[in-house]
């Protein structure tokens, strides 16, 4: 996996929770919250791991797990159907979004640590 992918792979949740929501399938909250369950937990877990010696991955590591704890909770909202509280844990600012942007610079440290 691409260091760039990360990001992208978390910009889709947003699009799986909308999609849960329109079609009301449910999401299986307890997969969600564990953050070695996703391919990019996968594989910070493995090959991801060829990146430990920087400071940045650990922060990664962290910051992954505190995305999929905000993740879950949007999933819980989202399987009770309340759109509204979806919509404002899905917003700018939220603790979801805030969790979101921190993957995000944690990648581009870990990329400038990594020489990438």
């Amino acid at each position: 996996m691409d260091l760039e992918d990360i990001i992208g792979k978390h910009i889709e949740w947003k699009i799986k929770f909308r999609r849960a929501l329109d079609n009301k399938e449910r999401l299986d909250v307890n997969k969600i919250m564990q953050d070695d369950s996703c391919s990019v937990g996968k594989w910070l877990y493995s090959e991801g791991d060829k990146y430990a010696r920087f400071p940045s991955y650990m922060t990664l590591i962290k910051k992954h797990a505190e995305f999929h704890k905000h993740a879950a909770q949007v999933a819980l909202e989202a399987n009770a159907g309340n759109v509204g509280v979806v919509d404002r844990m899905l917003a700018p600012g939220s603790p979801y979004n805030s969790a979101f942007s921190e993957i995000s610079i944690a990648v581009r440290k870990l990329m400038k640590e990594a020489g990438l």
